[in-house]
């Protein structure tokens, strides 16, 4: 399969323009269809910035994370949020911080 580092960046900004072009062509969906795609645009923007940090530096890395990790739970997308927090605490054990894993788990699980 594809993975995230092998799609360009701004294949994500690309399809959002798409999406966002055929919306305001149809009446009925540029009245829900403006919100929803702000949401995900910002969805992306987060998501991207995680991948982004992978490898390098951990703050920044860090930041990406939380900040997705907020904006998932304010938006109730409660698997996402999930996922995110397994894919954090995963991050803290492959590191041997042990104590951040599970406070991970304990503190957004």
């Amino acid at each position: 399969g594809i993975t995230n580092r092998e799609l360009p960046r701004d294949t994500g900004a690309a399809f959002l323009q798409k999406l966002s072009d055929r919306v305001e062509k149809d009446d009925d969906l540029r009245r829900v269809g403006a919100n929803f795609l702000a949401e995900i645009g910002e969805l992306m923007r987060l998501v991207d910035l995680v991948h982004h940090f992978e490898g390098e530096d951990e703050d920044e890395r860090t930041d990406a994370c939380l900040r997705t990790m907020k904006y998932l739970k304010e938006t109730k997308r409660d698997d996402l949020y999930r996922k995110y927090v397994r894919i954090w605490a995963q991050h803290h054990l492959q590191h041997n911080k042990y104590v951040e894993a599970g406070l991970t788990y304990l503190n957004h699980g």
